[in-house]
């Protein structure tokens, strides 16, 4: 899980993501925690409810599935064996599968501490 850039080592995992129908996300995620060891993670779509003025879920729009292998894994191999298993899962519509992109850990845990939102008592999030 290192990689060298410039003489300097650094954590490095890439991630794996293809964009599904949402009823066909937790079959792809599944497929994808098979073949992921460092995890896998849905993203439903989500869409600005104005009647409650709130983001909800959108559980028929598309879901993004995201996976995560190290940078010392055989990458290639990996995305080819996902992408034979998501195509003989019976899916309602073919998959839009994305890049694989190389990612830092200095990248995700800026992400992970930006999420992060302390809410009190009578406050809201945006």
């Amino acid at each position: 899980m290192r990689d060298t850039l410039g003489g300097v080592q650094e954590n490095v995992v890439y991630e794996l993501a293809v964009v599904v129908d949402g009823i066909d996300a937790e079959t792809v995620a599944d497929i994808f925690r098979q073949k992921c060891e460092s995890g896998a993670v849905i993203e439903p779509s989500s869409r600005l409810d104005r009647e409650i003025d709130a983001w909800v879920v959108d559980g028929d729009g598309p879901a993004t599935v995201r996976g995560y292998v190290p940078a010392d894994a055989d990458v290639k191999a990996i995305l080819a064996s996902l992408k034979l298993a998501v195509q003989m899962a019976p899916l309602g519509s073919p998959p839009k599968w994305a890049r694989a992109r190389k990612l830092r850990e200095e990248t995700w845990r800026d992400v992970e501490a930006n999420r992060i939102v302390t809410l009190t008592e009578g406050s809201a999030r945006d």
